[in-house]
C-alpha cells in the first residue's frame, strides 16, 4: 500500500513538473499564429480561449485575442477579468490601454472604456485617445466634459473631428450661434472638408435656418464636387422647404440618375417638388409618392393625402377616394387635418355620386368645426341636386348666420344668390300646383 502511495506521487510529481515545463519553453510565434488562425477559421471559439489559457502567457496581444473571443461568446464576465489582467502587467503601455478602451466599449461599458482612456491620456494625451474620451463623454451626454476634451485637442492640433465635436457639445448645451460659428468658420478655410460641410448643414435645418443651408450646400456642389450626392439630398431638400419646386425637382432628378435609390421620405419630398411644380396636372409626383407609399406599407397619412389630391387634380375620382379613405384611417386627432380631410372625402364622394355618403363626411366636418361655411354650402348643394330645396335652403341660411358678410365672403354671397333662387323656383311650383 506504501509502495502504491509513493508510486501515485511519483506520477503526480512528473506530471505537474511536464505541465509547467511545457508552460515555461518557448512557443514559436508562427505555430501560435497557425493555431490562433485555425480556431477562428473554424469558429472553435472557445477552444480557442483554451489554447491562449495553455500558453500560460502574459503576452499583451495573446491576451487581447483572447478578451475579443470572449466577447464573441458573450462571456461579459470573463472579458472583464481578462481586460484587468492585461492592465496590471500594461499599464503604461498607451496602444494597449487605446485596445482596452475599444474592447470596454464594444461590450457597452463606456464608463470602464473612459476609465482606461483616462489612464492613456495620462501617460501621453494623443488627439486619438483624446477624441476617443470625448465621443464617449458625449455619448454619455457629459456636454461640458466633452467640449473641454475637445478645446483641449484644438488647442494643440486644429483636426476637423475635434471642431465637429465641439460644434456637436455646444449645440446640445443650447448654445447653437457658437455652434454655427465653429463650423462655419473652419468651413471658410477648408471648403471641401464635406464632414464638417454636411453637419453645419444639417444644423441650419434643425434650427430652420434652411435658406443658409442652400446657399452653403450651392456653393459646395458649384465649388467642389457637384455629384455628391448626400449634399444633393440636403440641397433638394433644403429647396423644396423654400418653395422653390422647379430646383428641388432638379435636383431629385440628378440623384436619380446618379443612381441614387430613394427612401420614403426622398420619394415623398420629390413627389411634393413635383406636384407643387406641376399643380395643375401632376401625374410625374404619382410614382413618387406611390413609391413612398410601397416603401411605408401604407402606414403614412401624408402620402395617402397627397396620392389622392394627385389623383383629384387628375379627375380620376374614384382613386382619388379610395386614398382619402385610406388617410382618413391613419390621421391622427388633429381638427385641422381632420376637418379638411372630411372636405375632401365629401367632395369626393360627390364627384362619384355618392351623395348620402358625401353629406355624411360634411356632417362630421361640422360636428368639429361648426362655422366650416365649405361643409356648408356643399350639403346645401347636395341637397338642391336632390331637389331637396327645404334642406337646401336650411343650410344656405345656417351659412349665412354664422357669415353674414354677404358682400366680401365667397360662400356666403353665393348662398344669398342661391337662397333667391330656390325661392323663385318654390314660388313657380306652388303657382303650377294651385293651376
Amino acid at each position: 500500500m506504501k509502495l502504491k502511495n509513493t508510486l501515485i506521487l511519483f506520477i503526480l510529481f512528473f506530471f505537474s513538473f511536464s505541465v509547467s515545463a511545457f508552460s515555461l519553453k518557448e512557443v514559436n510565434p508562427d505555430e501560435v499564429n497557425s493555431r490562433i488562425h485555425y480556431f477562428q477559421s473554424q469558429l472553435k471559439y472557445g477552444a480557442l480561449v483554451e489554447y491562449i489559457d495553455s500558453l500560460k502567457t502574459q503576452d499583451a496581444s495573446l491576451l487581447l485575442i483572447k478578451a475579443k473571443t470572449q466577447h464573441v461568446l458573450g462571456e461579459v464576465k470573463s472579458m472583464e477579468a481578462t481586460l484587468q489582467q492585461i492592465f496590471e502587467n500594461n499599464s503604461n503601455d498607451v496602444s494597449v490601454l487605446g485596445e482596452l478602451a475599444n474592447l470596454a466599449e464594444l461590450s457597452g461599458n463606456k464608463e470602464k472604456a473612459i476609465w482606461f482612456l483616462n489612464r492613456a491620456t495620462q501617460v501621453e494625451q494623443l488627439p486619438s485617445l483624446m477624441m476617443q474620451k470625448g465621443e464617449l463623454m458625449y455619448a454619455l451626454k457629459r456636454y461640458e466634459q466633452s467640449l473641454q476634451i475637445a478645446d483641449s485637442v484644438l488647442s494643440k492640433s486644429g483636426i476637423s473631428q475635434a471642431v465637429r465635436l465641439k460644434a456637436r457639445n455646444l449645440a446640445a448645451l443650447k448654445r447653437i450661434s457658437e455652434s454655427v460659428f465653429t463650423l462655419s468658420d473652419f468651413i471658410q478655410s477648408n471648403p471641401d472638408d464635406f464632414f464638417t460641410l454636411k453637419q453645419l448643414a444639417n444644423l441650419y435645418l434643425a434650427i430652420d435656418s434652411v435658406q443658409s443651408m442652400v446657399n452653403l450646400t450651392d456653393k459646395y456642389l458649384k465649388e467642389s464636387k457637384p455629384d455628391n450626392t448626400e449634399i444633393l439630398d440636403l440641397n433638394a431638400r433644403g429647396n423644396y422647404l423654400i418653395k422653390n419646386y422647379r430646383n428641388a425637382a432638379n435636383q431629385y432628378q440628378k440623384l436619380q440618375n446618379l443612381g441614387v435609390n430613394f427612401d420614403h421620405n426622398q420619394n415623398f419630398f420629390a413627389g411634393m417638388s413635383t406636384y407643387m411644380l406641376e399643380e395643375e396636372y401632376p401625374l410625374d409626383a404619382i410614382p413618387y409618392f406611390q413609391q413612398a407609399d410601397s416603401l411605408t406599407e401604407g402606414g403614412v397619412y401624408a402620402i395617402k393625402y397627397y396620392l389622392g389630391k394627385s389623383y383629384e387634380k387628375i379627375g380620376q375620382w374614384e382613386s382619388a377616394y379610395s386614398f382619402y379613405k385610406e388617410a382618413y384611417e391613419l390621421i391622427k386627432p388633429d381638427t385641422v387635418q381632420l376637418v379638411q380631410m372630411l372636405n375632401n372625402l365629401g367632395l369626393a364622394a360627390m364627384s362619384i355620386s355618392d351623395d348620402d355618403k358625401a353629406i355624411d363626411y360634411y356632417q362630421r366636418v361640422l360636428t368639429l368645426d361648426n362655422k366650416n361655411t365649405y361643409a356648408m354650402y356643399s350639403i346645401a348643394l347636395i341637397y338642391e341636386y336632390k331637389e331637396d330645396w327645404k334642406q337646401a335652403m336650411k343650410y344656405y341660411k345656417q351659412l349665412i348666420e354664422k357669415e353674414p358678410d354677404i358682400k366680401n365672403h365667397p360662400y356666403s354671397k353665393q348662398a344669398k344668390d342661391r337662397i333667391a333662387e330656390l325661392e323663385e323656383k318654390s314660388k313657380a311650383q306652388k303657382t303650377k300646383r294651385v293651376k
